[in-house]
């Protein structure tokens, strides 16, 4: 099993490895991508037996369409081309989340990314079940062209989406352009979209604009960052500040392609802006020399970068400089957003920051690589370093640049294998880094004993598989061993190469000749032999004399490689020795030495050297290979790159009389200059040469391919061998098509198909039922040939969907093969849960789950408040449930409900208010007061007689749950009549009673009937106006029907008046509020509301006849009923309910007045 090299990883993604140390088969990469960027690909590979990762290489790329300028060929019912790049990833259109056409032949939609991208990914999502219908046969076009047809095909799609699923297209290649196009092609039809994303790995995510921007419109364009603030306003100082706090400027620097962004940006967000004027990064130079009216007359303006603004966007009427101040710029939303000359210090304007990115992202790094840093921040560099063995090619260091890339490109690793060295004569080689011969290994030499290196001792393998300089050579270097001169003494440092001999003389001798000698390369001492001379010539001479001895030399030294003579075949005193080398030796020195005087041989001794012709001569134009110039060696003379040898002898050889044989050769320099360029071609010299056996190469535009000689090499005659080629448009021929398919060219330059030229593409569409195995769209690649394989046509059946219970399906089409969808519905009093339709897939399945039909449920009927109950058991359809209210409420609506076949309950949900039994029976001739101030359940009244009346019967009653008064109303009987015979007083009582009950509920049914408005209360206003003034003595009363009320002339009318007085009197004096009440009453405010919590004061001013439960009547059949409040020292806050019932002027002493206080 191999191990795996280091993964490689794309830009902007971070790996995890399982195993960092050992990528053994097995071990798994994980990739991320950095924020705001997204993962194409597949996010885990393997390492596998073979010893490379599974799969293709992901990369991160991130949306460019998002809030871009967008069209389409037609808009209904609310599918504004919006919604398909706005952010929301909704399925449900509800006529504003997706985008949609009307039907019509072959619809579209566009996006402008208002600059070129790297087009390689096209997301859609698509609308979900079951309003409209499925996109099929989609064309993806990306180009610069604002045409359809005239982009080019990125992705062909011919098959059918589902409903609401998100399908990713791939470009086949990559391909620049500005304008993205969405078609569904050949059909008649309605596109809807809900989403569509672009991707490019030619922008970076604002995710890397730094991380001090508050959390505002932050978005990337065209390589910058930029903040639309829009919850903030300020002056030109103040949006200044704020950016370069962040590390920004205001927007500056805009041209033509960064004004479009902003001003669909800015059209975006207007509705967040709090102005629509925008500040604008330039100011108009200003000379604070000059006098301060000449200073705003400058037209020279500058950004807030320091640059000068060269080119202008103003609006129509603009600049206006219109009080002499306007010295700063703003982006007009009046104007199309164009620019404005305005004064700097309007302090509630928003502003742009603009920004240039903090880091530069993840970078990215190619298989077997690393990165010995982490940090990527602007300014920092990376270095990559390839494992033992391999060399980097490319970029070593790489730097992250102020616009937020790397620079360069990240290298590669490349093993390098130099192979092995073979050993040297006398020596032999060996690797340092354990027998490595990979990329940077070392070798070094070992020479044999007795021999030293010549040349460089150590070799590294060199990233073109070679190892670096020259092979060393090892030469002989033990020196022969020295004699000992006579009279002296000699010292050896070693007899090896550099070895040093020091000679040094006896006493009386001097020493001649160096005192030194090296032992050098061959094996040879540096120099001759130096003597040691006597200075006793003439003493020696008669000491010889006088005792007759003989002078001996002794035998001379050997000779190596060389033998001697001794001519007398002695060695005394003028004996005579001669000197011989050794065939191939010449001798160096005398060749006769004889024995002096002094007993030592003459000269010096002579030496035998190999015979040397020394270094050849090397003509121009030539170089010498061959490095031994000794008797025998051969050295080969050979031309320089351009030359050529025309006489001479390319191999020479040394001879015994230390001659090179053979003649000196002569290179002549031969050129073959340049060709002429062909048409849709170029012409590469290889070497960049064009002298003898230079290569030239020819090659094509694409389109195009060379016919001839595609390579050409200079001749020794001066040309260039073979002829020029041609350039011939390559076309290919036409595909191939598969049974059952039909199949659209586009992109050729004929209208015929015959032939297609390099770049036309060829799309399949398969028939009804059938799908493509294989790839569905083709290119005429440069080589003649299409790409990929021709595909198949499969025929896919999904077979009958399965049956539901309770409920059945419906193929719309009749058919169950791909592309056919299947539609459900349940049974009566059943609902459908899942998908209501399903479309056949590509995998002969039939797409989503089955839905099931559930029993229509209801669910729990719902109430309004907590005094409603319900019963029911069942929320079943057809079921009912009953509604009630706890005891002292009431139910307002229905009292039961049935559950639907739509599930839901019928009727509007009814709710419990607290039971009101309304405005309490009047007494006559007395009163009664609220004691809680309300007439709701549980709710009491106390009855009490006017003076000189008695009271007959419970004085209390109390508001029960049926909505009445508990109990019957009581009477208040005259003191004076009591003494009466009992007969007359009953009579008169009974026909009271009768009369009251009958006009009191008349009055009751008239209130309500004709109730409340402003002329109650005018008539109210009519009332006090008149008791006042009557208030010195009584005066009739008069109601809004202008009925008096008079007291019987024969009773103390002040004691009656003084009720009615006091209430209408006070109300009118204070001004107090009047408000209605629902019982058909008028409220007035109480006077002392400031110091007290009064209970409301109430009077029927509906002027009708008053009819009291208890049978008692105004006798004349009219009645007023007025709130009053005694306005005493007490201050009592009671209130009260007073009716004050009087007959016509004609009426008898006997008529009653009765007064209801509450």
């Amino acid at each position: 099993c191999k191990p795996c090299p280091h993964p490689a990883v794309p830009l902007y993604a971070q790996i995890t490895l399982s195993d960092e140390t050992h990528l053994q088969p097995g071990s798994t990469v994980t990739y991320k991508c950095d924020d705001g960027y997204e993962l194409f690909g597949t996010s885990i590979r393997t390492c596998g037996y073979d010893g490379k990762w599974t799969g293709d290489l992901p990369y991160c790329a991130v949306n460019v369409a998002y809030g871009k300028p967008t069209n389409q060929s037609s808009t209904v019912r609310g599918g504004d081309s919006r919604n398909a790049n706005d952010g929301d990833v909704s399925t449900i259109h509800e006529n504003k989340y997706c985008t949609e056409t009307k039907s019509e032949n072959s619809p579209w939609w566009q996006v402008d990314l208002l600059q070129a991208y790297e087009i390689r990914v096209i997301r859609i999502i698509t609308r979900g079940c079951c309003g409209h219908q499925p996109l099929h046969d989609l064309e993806i076009r990306v180009g610069n062209s604002s045409f359809v047809q005239g982009n080019r095909l990125c992705a062909w799609y011919p098959g059918t989406l589902d409903d609401g699923v998100t399908k990713d297209l791939q470009c086949a290649h990559s391909i620049t352009g500005r304008y993205v196009y969405i078609q569904m092609v050949g059909v008649q039809a309605s596109l809807s979209l809900c989403e569509v994303f672009v991707f490019t790995t030619k922008e970076f995510s604002a995710d890397r604009c730094g991380t001090q921007m508050e959390h505002q419109q932050l978005i990337s364009f065209n390589q910058t960052c930029y903040e639309f603030q829009t919850q903030q306003g300020g002056s030109f100082a103040d949006a200044q500040n704020y950016c370069k706090a962040r590390g920004g400027l205001v927007v500056n620097s805009v041209a033509d392609v960064t004004h479009n962004f902003l001003y669909f940006e800015l059209e975006r967000l207007k509705t967040k802006l709090k102005s629509r004027l925008v500040w604008l990064g330039a100011r108009r130079e200003v000379n604070l020399n000059q006098p301060s009216f000449h200073r705003s007359r400058s037209n020279v303006w500058k950004w807030v970068n320091g640059h000068s603004v060269t080119k202008f966007l103003w609006a129509d009427d603009q600049p206006n400089n219109y009080n002499g101040q306007q010295n700063c710029i703003v982006l007009d939303g009046g104007r199309k957003w164009l620019w404005n000359d305005v004064t700097c210090d309007l302090d509630y304007l928003p502003w742009i920051c603009q920004y240039t990115p903090s880091n530069c992202g993840s970078p990215d790094k190619s298989l077997n690589s690393t990165i010995v840093e982490k940090d990527y921040r602007v300014g920092r560099e990376i270095t990559y370093k390839c494992p033992v063995g391999h060399k980097i090619v490319g970029n070593e260091v790489r730097k992250c640049q102020s616009d937020g890339f790397w620079s360069g490109n990240s290298p590669t690793c490349v093993y390098v294998n130099c192979g092995p060295l073979s050993d040297i004569e006398h020596g032999r080689v060996v690797y340092v880094n354990h027998s490595r011969t990979t990329f940077n290994a070392t070798a070094r030499y070992i020479c044999d004993k007795e021999y030293s290196i010549v040349g460089n001792e150590t070799r590294i393998c060199l990233g073109n598989g070679s190892w670096s300089d020259k092979e060393p050579k090892c030469l002989y270097s033990w020196c022969p061993e020295l004699p000992f001169i006579p009279n002296g003494y000699l010292n050896i440092t070693n007899r090896t190469i550099n070895g040093i001999a020091t000679y040094t003389c006896h006493s009386g001798h001097k020493l001649v000749g160096n005192s030194t000698r090296q032992c050098h390369l061959g094996g040879r001492w540096k120099g001759e032999e130096p003597i040691c001379k006597c200075n006793c010539y003439g003493m020696l001479i008669q000491i010889s004399n006088f005792f007759k001895l003989d002078i001996d030399c002794g035998m001379p030294l050997d000779v190596r490689h060389g033998r001697y003579n001794l001519l007398n075949r002695t060695t005394t005193y003028q004996s005579i020795v001669k000197y011989q080398c050794d065939q191939n030796y010449t001798l160096i020195g005398n060749e006769t030495r004889n024995c002096t005087e002094y007993a030592s041989w003459a000269g010096v001794e002579p030496t035998c050297k190999l015979i040397d012709c020394g270094n050849p001569e090397v003509p121009h134009g030539a170089e010498l290979i061959g490095d031994k110039y000794t008797i025998g060696a051969e050295v080969i003379m050979k031309c320089k790159p351009g030359f050529k040898m025309i006489s001479g002898s390319s191999k020479r050889r040394c001879n015994s009389e230390s001659k090179w044989e053979g003649e000196v050769p002569v290179c002549r320099y031969i050129d073959c200059g340049r060709v002429p360029v062909i048409l849709k071609g170029e012409v590469k010299y290889v070497n960049s040469t064009t002298h003898l056996h230079s290569l030239l190469n020819y090659s094509c535009s694409v389109g195009y391919k060379v016919v001839g000689s595609k390579q050409r090499e200079c001749g020794e005659d001066g040309k260039w061998t073979g002829s020029s080629p041609k350039c011939e448009e390559i076309r290919c021929v036409p595909p191939e098509k598969p049974k059952n398919s039909s199949v659209v060219y586009s992109g050729n330059d004929r209208s015929t198909s015959d032939s297609f030229k390099v770049g036309s593409t060829v799309q399949y569409r398969c028939a009804s039922g059938h799908i493509v195995k294989g790839n569905s769209l083709r290119t005429c690649e440069s080589d003649g040939t299409w790409s990929d394989s021709p595909p198949s046509c499969v025929y896919v059946d999904c077979g009958f969907p399965l049956v539901i219970p309770h409920g059945r399906w419906l193929l719309t089409s009749n058919t169950t093969h791909y592309g056919s969808t299947v539609e459900y519905e349940c049974s009566p009093n059943y609902k459908i849960n899942g998908p209501a339709r399903r479309l056949c897939l590509e995998n002969g399945t039939w797409g989503g789950v089955p839905p099931a039909c559930e029993v229509v449920n209801c669910g729990k009927p719902p109430t309004r408040d907590d005094k409603t109950m319900v019963e029911a058991k069942v929320f079943a359809v057809g079921e009912r449930a009953s509604y009630s209210c706890v005891h002292g409420y009431e139910l307002v609506g229905d009292e039961q409900r049935i559950c639907q076949n739509n599930g839901e309950w019928s009727n509007d949900t009814p709710y419990c208010r607290i039971v009101d039994c309304g405005k309490p029976p009047v007494l006559p001739n007395g009163r009664g007061y609220l004691l809680n101030g309300t007439t709701t359940y549980e709710s009491a009244i106390e009855y009490h007689c006017m003076p000189e009346f008695k009271m007959i019967g419970d004085p209390f009653r109390r508001c029960t749950a049926t909505g009445l008064w508990s109990g019957s109303l009581p009477r208040c009987l005259e003191i004076s009549l009591m003494a009466e015979p009992d007969n007359n007083i009953d009579n008169r009582i009974d026909g009271m009673t009768g009369t009251l009950q009958m006009e009191s509920s008349k009055a009751i049914g008239i209130g309500i009937a004709v109730g409340i408005g402003a002329l109650l209360i005018l008539i109210i206003i009519i009332t006090i106006v008149c008791l006042k003034t009557n208030s010195k003595k009584p005066q009739p009363v008069k109601n809004t029907e202008n009925v008096e009320v008079n007291r019987p002339p024969d009773k103390d009318t002040a004691t009656v008046m003084s009720y009615s007085r006091l209430s209408l009197e006070s109300e009118a004096h204070n001004g107090g509020p009047i408000r209605h009440h629902p019982n058909g009453l008028v409220t007035f405010s109480s006077p002392l509301s400031h110091q007290h919590n009064p209970q409301p004061l109430y009077a029927n001013t509906n002027g009708v006849n008053i009819q009291t439960n208890n049978g008692y009547r105004n006798p004349s059949g009219t009645g007023n009923i007025v709130a009053i409040r005694s306005n005493g020292a007490s201050h009592s806050t009671t209130p009260r309910f007073m009716v004050a019932s009087g007959m016509s002027k004609a009426a008898s002493k006997n008529s009653i007045t009765s007064t209801l206080e509450v």
